[in-house]
């Protein structure tokens, strides 16, 4: 990742988990109540301005 451009370093999402009958699990973990997870790099395909070869976690 030290090699790659552009905004790699940038906040490219941020999400905030609310939802308190939302249980841990596949594809789950970013709704339950009081879950954080950030993301950086590209997020075009979320319909912002960061470009970068790479995104974690990726969409």
């Amino acid at each position: 990742m030290e090699k790659a451009t552009e905004d790699k370093d940038r906040i490219a999402t941020l999400g905030i988990g609310l939802n308190p009958k939302a249980k841990y699990g596949f594809m789950m973990d970013n709704i339950v109540e009081g879950a954080v997870t950030i993301a950086i790099g590209d997020n075009e395909s979320l319909g912002g301005k960061n470009k970068s070869p790479t995104g974690w976690p990726q969409p």
